[in-house]
Parts: structure tokens; C-alpha cells; sequence
């Protein structure tokens, strides 16, 4: 195995391979003057001060290149508007209009501009007014230029498109464009129907699909329900720029449940920022993909309860990024924060694919709970949570968790979770890694009333095939199953609190180590099962000091790990396990000695101090102990 150097830098993992630097300083994190120090060896570093990157929002535009396909008509270069109609806003008086033709209908009361067409147009909005709006009724697609156009409509939607026909919300390039609703909205029906009342559920509101390009800027503000909300999929292009505050309701709503449609971001910078009780940056009925830009969304509110009108009694929390659907993330720049209780930086009821990108969640707040017929429902603040699986593929993940040592989980998926190659650092208050429902969890959900049809205990699992695995718990486990664990290969480093805690914590299932290099702290550890096991795995009781470094060396003195430890262990259970491991050789860890069964791939026992221990004292180490 090639040489490998850990040091625990601002409360993360890096690793050094050949004086590389596979795992990298934390991006958004402070130098500290300590990153050059890293190279070439192991670097002893307090982690005081370091465990606390943050998000704010960032509004610079991005440069982004972008192809567009022939075919695709989502792309307005696709699409010819024969029809082009100026609508320019002038205060509280009547907008100047040009461009009508025979195809195309408009009425005016002040800045309220309703539009008809039987044919597809484009209009173009300019001006401002604080008693105005854009209402559309079209047969066909259209698109909706904003050219440096400011709106306000106390009585509500500003952009109101009843149509179930494409749109394309264009920022034209160089503008800055502002939109902002009422606090109420005052109720409408349908001009062929009178008795049917008008959904607008938004600042920006769409029946049909949405598609936003331009190189301008757009700012909403949303004081009654969402920013911007579709009935149907919304599509961001390269190269925007779209800042959204919400008092209310969510920044971004989409009501899609079709496959492949949903909230799909292309590009651009996103900034959303959430004040609203449970509210939430994007929220989405079904499938929300990012392929890349730059998203900042925080979250301030706390949770509330839902469950007065509903069939299903229930708390809900504030979260950054929600679905009902599948989350999928192939690239781009994700900043997410949320300081309200029980807020979540990500989460979806169906699956998490991380595939790329580098992705940031901060979680600051406590649990939420809300008492109802003497029952107290709660929700808990989460970096990462999937009721059921995550899987990441080469996303770079950080993720803090620090609010309260109760529920304050850095990662969860209720299923799955599976690391199949990127990194993964986490710093939680509670459980850094969770997967998988415990006993006493499906019995409280039951004694709510609530369902839990499907939903089986000890039935999660930790699956690491590959990528670089650090999780770090102030208060619990590092990584915790309610299932099995599975690792086969990658670099897994868990550090748990002190006894009980458990740097891997499988309880007595079905914990597998056939390959990678797997480094495990905490008061004590689940040990891995001899009968599936297929690499060497060493269990020992220690005491650690906080800023030493110990190195694990084979018989030849060469080194395999070295690690700075950020805390200190008074009796720590310690995993080791290495593709160098061979049966029945022996390998030094710090001043000690540890040597591998000759004949099994599990030496020792993580159940406590000594028990199951080889060699005569604890931990496997030779000679008369610690």
C-alpha cells in the first residue's frame, strides 16, 4: 500500500498520497497557514477555531458555457415569435403598448396588464410601477422578456401566466429586474368560467412549463406564498441570476411529479434566502436535478406543525433543498444553511444521488416539537436526510451539524446509504452517519398513528465501495447502522464520543470488511464478523491524547498511516484495517504493538476493555497490557 499521511485540519480528513493531497483543504475554509505544512507529511494542527465554515450568499455572475441543442425545445433559439409586443410601465398610470396585432388581446387598468393571444408572442417588459402586473392567457407557447422592468402588485401575482403552454421567462442580458407581490391576494376566476377561481400561488406564477435564460439579473421578493411557483417543470439556463427572499410559503415551487421534470437547474447563480416558518429554498412535489452553477440557499425559520387539516398528523421543518421525489446532483457549487429547529439542509422521501459537485450543509438548529392530544410530535435538524437511499458517486460533502447533541444528525438515509467514490466529511453533534430505522423509532412513529407499513428496523445499511469517508460525532457515533455495515474499499475514518459511543456502530448485525483502509475511534466499536470478513481487522483499547500523532507502520517500519488525533480518548476502542494487513504479522500504532490473528481476519473485540481480547492484554496488544 502506498504511503499515506491523515491530519485532522479544520476538522476534516486530509490525506496525502505521494506528497498529493487527494482530499484537499475544505474549500471556503481559511488557509490558516497550515495547508503548505501538510505536504510531505503529517501536520499536528488544534482544531480550535476550524470546525466552523459558514455560508452566505454570493452574488457574483458566473461565465458559463453552454451548447444548445438543436432539437430541444426548451431552448427559445429554437422557437421563432413573429409577434413582439412591448408592454412599458409608467407608475401608476397606463403602460405605453406597441406591437398589438389581430392575434393578440390586451386590457389595461392602470399598470394591470392582462394579455390574450391565439398565437405565439413575445412580449417585452420594461418600466416600473408599484401597482402593476403581467396577467397572460395563451393558446401557445410565449415568452416573457424582462428588459429592466420593476413591478410591484399589492393584490397578488406580479407575473400571473394561466396557460399550460411553455413559457420562456427571459432576463435580457445586462438588465436588473425586480418583482415583488403583496402580502394578500385578492381572488380570481377564470374569464370562462366564473365560478372557478384562479390558482396564483407566487410572485412568478406558471400553469405550464417554465424556462429561465438571460444574462440579467432577477430579484423577487415574496410576502404571501412562494417566489416563484409551476404546475408544471421549471428549467434554469447558464448564466442567470436570480435572488429570492420569502417571508412566506417557499423561494421555489415546483408541483411537477412527471419523470424527469421538476425543478431542473442547468446553471447560473441562485441565491434563497427563506424567512418563513418551515419554509424552504427549493421544494419540489417531484424530481429535483442540479447539473451544475452556483446555489446558495439559507433557511431561518423553525418548524410548525401540519397535521390540523391533514389525514397524517405531522411536524415539518425548514429545509434547503426538499422533495418529494428523487434529489439528484451531477455538478455545481451548493452552499446550504438552515438555523431553525428542526431544519434540514437537504431532504428528500426518495432517493439522494450525489454524483458531482461540491456540495455544503450547515445545520445550527435544535429539535422541533409540537405537543397534540397529549402526544409530542418532533422533527429533528439534519444535514443530509433521505427516507430512503443515498448514494454518492464523486460529490465533494461537508456537512456540520452542531445544534444539539439530541438529533443533530450530519447524514442519513432511512435505507441505504452508499459511498461509491468522493468525499464525505461530516461534523455532527449527534450520529455523524445514520442509516436505517432502530426499534425504538418505529415505535414511537406507531404509537403517533402514524404508518409504518414497509418500513423495517435494523434493516439499514452503510455500504463504502471506494471514496474517502471522515465523520467525526461530538456526543454519539461516528457512523451508526441501525443494519450492517459493508465496506470493500475507499478510506473510512469514523471517530465516536467516548464510552458508550462507538467510532463504527453496527449493533450485533452483520459488519463486513473485505478491502480499504478503515480507522475507527470511540469508547467502544461494533466488531467486524469473521465469517464475512476477507481483509485482516485489528481491534485495540488505548488511551489518545488530543494533537499527537500515531503512526501505523508495518514490521519494516514502513509507514501506512499517520494520524493527528483531535480528541482524547481516556480508553478508546480502536478499528484498524488495511489492504497491508497479512494474518499473523505484526504492525506497530504509535509506541504499541498489534499483531494479526494467524488464523482469523477479526483479532479482538470492540464490546469493552479486554474482552475477547488476544495476546494477554488489551486490544490484542502483546505483553501485559495498558
Amino acid at each position: 500500500m502506498k504511503n499515506l499521511t491523515i491530519s485532522i485540519i479544520t476538522l476534516l480528513l486530509s490525506v496525502s498520497c505521494n506528497n498529493a493531497d487527494p482530499w484537499g483543504e475544505m474549500p471556503g475554509m481559511p488557509d490558516n497557514g497550515m495547508q503548505g505544512g501538510m505536504q510531505g507529511g503529517s501536520t499536528t494542527a488544534s482544531i480550535e477555531g476550524l470546525t466552523d465554515f459558514d455560508v452566505s450568499f454570493n452574488y457574483n455572475a458566473l461565465n458559463e458555457s453552454e451548447t444548445i441543442p438543436s432539437d430541444n425545445e426548451d431552448y427559445i433559439e429554437n422557437s421563432d415569435f413573429t409577434t413582439i409586443v412591448s408592454v412599458k410601465y409608467n407608475g401608476a398610470g397606463q403602460p405605453e403598448i406597441t406591437g398589438i396585432t389581430s392575434d393578440v388581446s390586451i386590457t389595461t387598468d392602470g399598470g394591470n396588464v392582462v394579455a390574450t393571444a391565439k398565437k405565439s408572442c413575445k412580449f417585452i417588459l420594461s418600466g416600473s410601477s408599484n401597482n402593476g402586473r403581467f396577467k397572460l392567457y395563451s393558446e401557445k407557447k410565449s415568452a416573457i422578456v424582462l428588459s429592466d422592468v420593476s413591478l410591484t402588485n399589492p393584490t397578488g401575482a406580479v407575473i400571473n401566466v394561466q396557460s399550460k403552454k411553455r413559457t420562456f421567462l427571459v432576463l435580457a442580458d445586462g438588465t436588473e429586474n425586480t418583482l415583488t407581490d403583496g402580502k394578500e391576494y385578492v381572488t380570481e376566476y377564470d374569464p370562462s368560467d366564473a365560478t372557478s377561481a384562479e390558482k396564483q400561488k407566487g410572485t412568478y406564477y406558471s400553469k405550464g412549463q417554465t424556462i429561465i435564460s438571460g444574462k440579467g439579473i432577477l430579484t423577487i421578493k415574496a410576502n404571501y406564498k412562494h417566489g416563484i411557483d409551476t404546475k408544471d417543470y421549471l428549467r434554469i439556463r447558464p448564466n442567470t441570476n436570480i435572488a429570492i427572499t420569502a417571508t412566506q410559503g417557499n423561494c421555489i415551487k415546483c408541483e411537477d411529479t412527471n419523470e424527469g421534470g421538476g425543478i431542473i437547474i442547468e446553471g447560473g447563480v441562485l441565491n434563497l434566502d427563506n424567512q418563513s416558518t418551515a419554509g424552504k429554498g427549493l421544494s419540489g412535489d417531484g424530481e429535483i436535478t442540479i447539473h451544475g452553477g452556483r446555489l446558495t440557499a439559507i433557511c431561518t425559520g423553525d418548524g410548525e406543525w401540519d397535521g390540523d387539516d391533514a389525514e397524517v398528523k405531522d411536524v415539518s421543518g425548514a429545509s434547503c433543498i426538499k422533495s418529494d421525489g428523487k434529489i439528484t446532483i451531477d455538478g455545481g457549487d451548493i452552499w446550504l444553511k438552515s438555523t431553525g429547529k428542526g431544519g434540514k439542509g437537504i431532504n428528500s422521501d426518495s432517493d439522494i444521488m450525489l454524483n458531482g459537485g461540491t456540495i455544503h450543509v450547515k445545520t445550527t438548529g435544535t429539535i422541533f416539537s409540537y405537543k397534540y392530544s397529549n402526544l409530542t410530535y418532533d422533527t429533528s435538524p439534519k444535514g443530509i436526510k433521505s427516507n430512503k437511499n443515498i448514494t454518492i458517486n464523486g460529490a465533494e460533502v461537508y456537512v456540520q451539524a452542531i445544534g444539539a447533541s439530541d438529533g443533530s444528525e450530519g447524514v442519513e438515509a432511512k435505507e441505504i446509504f452508499t459511498l461509491n467514490s468522493g468525499k464525505v466529511k461530516i461534523y455532527a453533534a449527534d450520529d455523524g452517519l445514520n442509516a436505517g430505522y432502530s426499534s425504538d423509532g418505529l415505535r414511537d412513529k406507531q404509537k403517533l398513528g402514524q404508518d409504518i407499513t414497509g418500513l423495517k428496523a435494523n434493516a439499514g445499511q452503510v455500504v463504502i465501495n471506494g471514496g474517502e469517508m471522515f465523520s467525526y460525532s461530538t456526543s454519539n457515533d461516528g457512523i451508526d447502522a441501525n443494519g450492517t455495515i459493508t465496506i470493500n474499499g475507499g478510506t473510512a475514518v469514523s471517530f465516536g464520543a467516548n464510552m458508550p459511543e462507538e467510532g463504527f456502530d453496527c449493533d450485533n448485525n452483520t459488519f463486513t470488511v473485505t478491502g480499504g483502509l478503515i480507522l475507527g475511534f470511540g469508547g467502544a466499536s461494533s466488531t467486524p464478523t469473521e465469517n464475512t470478513c476477507k481483509q485482516p481487522c485489528v481491534l485495540a483499547s488505548m488511551s489518545l491524547q488530543s494533537g499527537n500523532t500515531y503512526t501505523l507502520k508495518d514490521a519494516s517500519g514502513n509507514e501506512l498511516v499517520s494520524l493527528t488525533m483531535p480528541r482524547t480518548y481516556s480508553g478508546a476502542v480502536v478499528l484498524l484495517s488495511s489492504p497491508s494487513f497479512v494474518k499473523g504479522n505484526s504492525y506497530t500504532f504509535g509506541n504499541s504493538t498489534i499483531t494479526c490473528s494467524s488464523s482469523l481476519w477479526v483479532t479482538g473485540s470492540g464490546g469493552g476493555f479486554g474482552g475477547g481480547m488476544n495476546g494477554g492484554g488489551f486490544g490484542g496488544f502483546p505483553g501485559g497490557g495498558w
